[in-house]
């Protein structure tokens, strides 16, 4: 019975690591998240599946559709790219958060709201989705090894 007691011990071990774990693969991913943010106010889509904003002025409007058709005339929180080119991702505490190091950041956040630099629930599904596949593949992998 000593091998069921070495697996069980090991399983321990490895549920135990999991948080570690999924920290690591988050932040591995950080690349593809920031992307996905970046994907989506390309488009001018916001993290609850709407739009970003309108904007006031339909001379700006035209300006915006002018060197960004793909949102439409809405706000897509891409002007010069340094917003978007300065996402990262960096672990607080517990949580993870996705942040720009540009200037406008405060700025931005404050008008539009600091969850739109955030993933949206179809976002974080696959992404988790994908992260919770490689654990369990890993925590097999380390079991049988």
């Amino acid at each position: 019975m000593s091998y069921i007691e070495d697996y069980s011990t090991q399983l321990n071990r490895e549920i135990s690591n999991i948080p570690n774990f999924v920290a690591d693969m988050i932040i591995l991913n950080s690349g593809n998240i920031v992307n996905e943010v970046k994907r989506r106010w390309i488009l001018g889509k916001s993290v609850d599946g709407g739009i970003i904003g309108k904007y006031r002025s339909d001379e700006y409007r035209q300006f915006k559709i002018s060197i960004n058709p793909q949102a439409k005339g809405f706000v897509d929180l891409h002007y010069t790219g340094s917003l978007a080119d300065l996402l990262t991702v960096r672990k607080s505490g517990n949580l993870f958060e996705i942040y720009s190091t540009d200037s406008k950041f405060q700025s931005i956040g404050k008008k539009y709201g600091f969850e739109e630099f955030g993933l949206s629930s179809e976002e974080q599904e696959q992404l988790f989705s994908e992260i919770y596949e490689i654990v369990v593949e890993s925590i097999i992998s380390n079991l049988w090894q």
